[in-house]
């Protein structure tokens, strides 16, 4: 059952601006669209200060890296932004992001050796900060919006 759900929902790409309902079930939580309780079209989702998602495996059994791309708003209360990667329980890597300019996407390109590739059939993929900023309107901690995660 669990290789059948891999198969028809996860991908080892995912595009936060363009989810459908089958890729939208590779959000674990955290992940929220901007204006309402559907899946975006054409906009990013908000992460807040935890967040997650899956990707599939690649088949071909080689080191990789996850590459990341955020959208972090020019706010003075998420700077400097402490970020942790988790995959599958086990923290990569915890960059942190300085000020930066307004809708100037980051990409952080981050490796993933092999052997944890292998131990799992997909990769649990875990965002944590505690830099959020909220408008009194809305009371999600948002921290940056994502792009697009990969596999490559």
């Amino acid at each position: 059952h669990r290789e059948k759900y891999i198969e028809e929902h996860l991908r080892v790409m995912l595009d936060f601006r363009q989810l459908d309902q089958e890729t939208g079930a590779s959000i674990l939580g955290g992940l929220f669209p901007e204006q309402s309780n559907t899946l975006p079209n054409g906009q990013p989702l908000w992460a807040s200060v935890r967040a997650g998602f899956l990707l599939a495996v690649p088949a071909e059994q080689r080191d990789r890296q996850l590459v990341l791309t955020l959208q972090v708003p020019d706010r003075a209360p998420l700077f400097p932004m402490p970020l942790t990667v988790r995959v599958n329980g086990h923290v990569l890597a915890t960059p942190v992001l300085e000020a930066v300019q307004a809708g100037h996407p980051e990409t952080l390109r981050i490796p993933v050796a092999r052997e944890v590739l292998a131990a799992y059939p997909a990769l649990e993929v875990i965002l944590e900060t505690p830099r959020y900023f909220s408008g009194i309107e809305d009371h999600r901690m948002k921290s940056y919006q994502i792009l697009s995660a990969a596999l490559e």
